[in-house]
């Protein structure tokens, strides 16, 4: 082989390993699935929800990257396909984000409660709210959906809509039931609890619609898990770990 057809065969190779690992790099890639997920403070659905779909994912050949976002960015972010999924969210909102693909196997649950701090509050189901100044973060789509034509301020976060009650610029907070490590951690001592929860929550995973096969793949997955009774003891050591992390 004279020197031109070396330099030649040189060439050929290094394009040859560039496009291979070009190829392997995206293969790679490709097995990375991001999963992202509002900023709603503490969150027992969330924590829930993150091991049973490591699992699940891990089954199908795939890992996860868990991404937090403010909430309705959340939503927004996955439904344009930017991300490949959202970690767990109530029923129905493929109806408004129909890029969205609902898993049908619930993966996690959780409450939605009433925090205040003015006396004599009574709250009896989401219609007694009428009369009072309520805050929640944006993006929480039941709370939006069930208090329509009230008087609402959406938050940022937890900790912000938590400090306008402290404050007397809102008379209640609708947050989830782990707000109340939050509370703890603030040192909000006024701030109360009504002890009936004012909805409980069953939470889905969604993906996005061009991962068909995948979501077909990982509901067969997730309805093994959960006939076996994997799924079960996955939520409960959840809790627990929730219920440390409060401590």
């Amino acid at each position: 082989m004279n020197s031109f057809h070396k330099i030649i065969f040189l060439v050929v190779l290094s394009i040859a390993s560039t496009i291979t690992s070009s190829v392997a790099s995206t293969s790679f890639a490709d097995d990375k699935i991001v999963i992202t997920h509002g900023d709603l403070g503490n969150s027992a659905f969330q924590l829930m929800a993150k091991p049973i779909l490591e699992v699940a994912y891990s089954r199908i050949g795939k890992s996860v990257k868990f991404e937090k976002l403010p909430a309705e960015r959340s939503l927004v972010y996955t439904n344009s396909g930017f991300s490949d999924g959202e970690l767990a969210r109530i029923a129905g909102l493929e109806e408004k984000y129909q890029n969205l693909t609902r898993i049908s196997i619930p993966i996690a649950y959780d409450e939605l409660s009433v925090y205040y701090k003015k006396p004599n509050l009574k709250v009896e189901g989401w219609s007694s709210l009428l009369p009072y100044n309520i805050g929640f973060v944006a993006g929480s789509k039941i709370t939006e959906q069930k208090t329509e034509g009230m008087n609402v301020e959406m938050v940022s976060s937890a900790t912000q809509g938590l400090n306008k009650v402290n404050l007397g610029r809102s008379d209640i907070f609708i947050g989830l039931k782990g707000i109340q490590c939050l509370i703890d951690k603030l040192k909000l001592t006024d701030i109360k609890v009504i002890d009936q929860p004012l909805e409980k929550l069953v939470m889905y995973h969604y993906v996005h619609k061009k991962h068909s096969q995948m979501a077909r793949n990982l509901e067969t997955v997730l309805r093994q898990m959960k006939e076996s009774g994997e799924m079960d003891l996955l939520q409960k050591q959840s809790c627990q770990d929730f219920l440390d992390h409060c401590k």
